[in-house]
């Protein structure tokens, strides 16, 4: 079905410019023991809608009268006004509504207008032509819905349909926030059929129109049913770049036959997906985490990720912090997270710097982080290694522990072996060995970790390497079981 892009109007007043609400608006038709209805989709911004205190005082809500006329012409066949509250809360939260309408098959105008009760801004209006009404004897499809999320129902919800609440994207747009395209659709009348058939959807490119290669596809064998067949799919959208889209569901028979296809287009919006071809300006990062980031929260974080950098880029990240340009700081940390995860840049950062701030505390010395100590960058860049052994009372020896890590697919090892040790008995530790490649590789470390036993050391005539054996002596013991 094909539907008409909606419509904004906006109303100023002639000394005072009073926004209207970014009110989203959309519909589905679908069909139940062969009488078609409509669902209509609303969706209000928390950004755009006033919040007035409640009587408590401690919890704040946005009202909007919304009024949804379906018309034949000039002629009205049905209405609905009605008021939509948003949840109570601390804080403002986005809030969405469906509305479900049986109608006769037929052509309509559907008009919706909605308006912010606690602000003087005119309404804002969206028009849509509907089609309603299927070939009921005949295989047919609902409208496609997208969903922003999916849940089971559980709590007897008014908005729940065939066991599942849906909260609907109501204007087909997916912002960079969004990984994941949730869709809805009904097979009707599945027993013409008579056998089991494929249902098939993918994503194209809409403007790419010679492109018949989609972004994506999926593909589903389902069974003919007297009801209809209730089809809930999901796709992977985080590496979906920026443009308009197509989703198209259609149903084939074994032998690959198109019986019936819809289609939906909508909006896809991932600025940051190749932040490391195009990097990123420093009006796009006005609204991201990183904005609101002090000068020294912005130093701490790059830190963090220093043990992640190379060559030229560790440079460049050290003279960042070095200049302490506040911008420079800005995009170099927001650049990296975007790199990690276009859709959720604030999320990566904030786990990754959970472990960060754990092991600053768990290895702080009087120089610098704790992740900036050899054993914090070795977690930070590698990961909790499998087992960790400890010797801090070693009369032959100063203190150590030896680090194994089973997996290391940085280099491509097995049992990789790192071991740190307290030479000057200052209670920080020091690499003094390792066995991945690319990292500190002493032949001479036995001699620097049983330092005191000079007389003991063994080797040729290039100077000793190695030992002579002990019961006080078994870092090699321990470095070959573990």
């Amino acid at each position: 079905m094909k539907k008409n892009l909606f419509i904004f109007v906006f109303i100023f007043f002639a000394k005072t410019t009073l926004f209207a609400l970014d009110a989203l608006v959309n519909y589905a038709v679908f069909s139940q023991g062969d009488a078609p209805y409509i669902e209509v989709y609303l969706n209000i911004s928390s950004k755009t809608a006033t919040y007035k205190a409640t009587p408590d005082s401690a919890h704040l809500q946005a009202s909007a009268d919304v009024l949804l006329i379906f018309k034949q012409g000039e002629n009205i066949i049905k209405f609905d006004k009605y008021r939509l509250q948003s949840p109570i809360s601390a804080a403002p939260l986005n809030f969405y509504d469906i509305k479900r309408y049986a109608l006769p098959a037929g052509n309509y105008q559907l008009e919706a207008q909605i308006s912010d009760v606690n602000s003087g801004a005119m309404p804002v209006l969206h028009k849509f032509d509907v089609v309603i009404g299927f070939e009921k004897e005949k295989l047919y499809q609902s409208d496609i819905q997208l969903l922003k999320n999916v849940v089971k129902d559980s709590l007897g919800s008014a908005y729940a349909k065939n066991g599942l609440v849906m909260e609907p994207l109501a204007g087909n747009f997916y912002d960079k926030n969004t990984s994941t395209l949730f869709l809805y659709n009904e097979i009707y009348n599945s027993k013409i059929i008579g056998e089991a058939f494929a249902l098939s959807y993918g994503v194209y490119n809409s403007d790419l129109h010679s492109s018949k290669v989609p972004f994506a596809v999926g593909h589903k064998k389902m069974k003919p049913l007297a009801t209809p067949v209730v089809f809930l799919g999901q796709i992977d959208i985080a590496k979906l770049p920026s443009g308009n889209y197509t989703l198209v569901v259609e149903v084939r028979n074994r032998n690959k036959e198109l019986l019936c296809k819809k289609e939906i287009a909508f909006q896809r919006a991932n600025p940051f997906l190749e932040v490391e071809v195009r990097g990123v300006s420093a009006e796009a990062i006005e609204e991201e985490f990183v904005a609101k980031m002090t000068p020294e929260e912005l130093r701490y974080a790059l830190k963090a990720i220093a043990c992640k950098m190379r060559g030229e880029e560790s440079k460049d990240l050290n003279e960042i912090i070095k200049n302490a340009d506040g911008k420079a700081m800005k995009l170099r940390l927001f650049r990296y997270w975007a790199m990690k995860n276009a859709n959720h840049p604030e999320e990566a950062y904030n786990k990754y710097m959970g472990v960060a701030r754990f092991i600053d505390q768990k290895y702080k010395s009087g120089f610098g982080y704790g992740f900036e100590s050899d054993r914090g960058y070795v977690y930070m860049k590698y990961g909790r290694p499998d087992d960790m052994v400890e010797q801090l009372s070693n009369p032959d020896a100063a203190p150590f522990e030896i680090w194994t890590y089973y997996d290391f697919p940085i280099t491509g090892q097995k049992n990789v072996k790192f071991i740190f040790y307290d030479a000057e008995g200052s209670g920080s530790m020091r690499m003094l060995n390792s066995t991945a490649r690319g990292e500190i590789q002493d032949a001479n470390w036995r001699t620097k970790l049983y330092k005191n036993t000079r007389n003991q050391w063994t080797g040729d005539g290039f100077g000793p390497t190695g030992i002579q054996d002990n019961v006080n002596r078994n870092a090699d013991k321990l470095l070959e079981d573990w």
